[in-house]
């Protein structure tokens, strides 16, 4: 029989000890349930208007009528893709006439000419350009200056005489 007294320290410790860790749970969640309590509490506020609003659109989309909306968009919709579509075809054609009626070789011809005549311009200037460079500036002073003298004496005489 001294057995059985040893079986029942064991299974009393290990009655106690589950009861230790009930207890410990228990604690745990009762902590847990008061923090949880206090952040309620804390954001009751934020949480009670997020939630009117959140009724406040649920009443209105309730009163939409969602089929006539969707109706009414897709009735839009096709008046716009229709009025658009005719006015690009429309814009295409006069694109299209316009430029049928282009005489590409014509212009094609009209393009070198004109390049041809700038080149030839551009050649002009740079030979008008080289001349004024060889042109001797002291000596065309020297000979204004003569031709004052000369043309002088002339003015004055041609004054007396009228």
């Amino acid at each position: 029989m001294e057995s059985k007294p040893k079986d029942i320290l064991y299974y009393e410790k290990l009655r106690t000890t589950l009861l230790g860790a009930i207890l410990v749970v228990l604690l745990a969640l009762l902590i847990g349930a008061l923090v949880l309590m206090a952040g309620l509490r804390r954001y009751e506020a934020r949480i009670g208007g997020i939630v009117d609003r959140l009724e406040t659109v649920s009443r209105q989309l309730e009163a939409l009528d969602v089929e006539k909306l969707v109706a009414t968009a897709n009735e839009l919709t096709d008046a716009v893709d229709a009025a658009k579509v005719e006015e690009i075809v429309a814009s295409l054609h006069e694109i299209a006439g316009k430029l049928s009626e282009v005489d590409w070789e014509e212009l094609t011809g009209n393009i070198n000419s004109v390049a041809v005549a700038s080149r030839e311009s551009l050649a002009d200037a740079q030979a008008a350009l080289q001349k004024l460079k060889e042109l001797d500036i002291e000596s065309l002073n020297e000979a204004i200056a003569e031709l004052q003298d000369v043309i002088e004496p002339l003015a004055n005489f041609t004054r007396r005489l009228g």
